[in-house]
């Protein structure tokens, strides 16, 4: 399955392409918004939040095909300390 991926702010750095914008990624049956984040490298200790079609998500949040992803800063604490 795709979804879509938008890292924000200082994120983008993450990205697969290392430039800010839009890109798909294929998941498998079961990967998380916490995978997701491990895929892209980006360190436990960065806040982050999360958005998974326009809803807050955590780690956890499962995917559906087609989904949409995004992450950004937190502003003052993230979800995953």
């Amino acid at each position: 399955m795709k979804i879509q991926n938008q890292l924000m702010v200082n994120l983008w750095k993450y990205a697969p392409s290392g430039e800010a914008g839009t890109f798909q990624l294929d998941c498998n049956f079961g990967d998380t918004a916490g995978s997701v984040v491990e895929f892209l490298n980006i360190p436990f200790n960065v806040q982050k939040m999360a958005l998974v079609n326009d809803r807050h998500a955590d780690e956890e949040t499962n995917f559906s095909d087609r989904d949409a992803l995004i992450l950004y800063p937190a502003m003052a604490r993230g979800i995953w300390e």
